[in-house]
């Protein structure tokens, strides 16, 4: 059943809202849609990542992978190093925003 506290919200927005107000309001968009191209228009929707991988038995030092997913288009771009660095995340962040966004 209704608490007492569920019963007087349903009676405050009935007397100013009437059935309307009871009724369930349904969202404008989904929150589970993924992010489409229109909607990421003008706002940046993309993510950076690194981790490490020991891919060769020979090469004693790990190396990082350092990967751009960009949620609008799927577009990924990603490159290895031998440390993660700013640096390193910067020059990663530089070649996707120059092959991404042709600059």
């Amino acid at each position: 059943g209704l608490s007492y506290r569920q019963i007087l919200r349903l009676k405050k927005r009935f007397l100013y809202l009437g059935v309307e107000g009871l009724m369930r309001q349904k969202p404008e968009k989904p929150s589970n849609l993924k992010v489409t191209e229109e909607d990421a228009k003008g706002r940046d929707a993309s993510e950076m990542d690194s981790s490490q991988h020991r891919l060769i038995e020979e090469i004693k030092e790990p190396w990082w992978l350092i990967a751009m997913v960009d949620d609008a288009s799927r577009y990924i771009y990603a490159e290895f190093h031998s440390s993660e660095t700013v640096w390193v995340s910067m020059a990663v962040l530089r070649v996707y925003i120059i092959v991404n966004f042709h600059y």
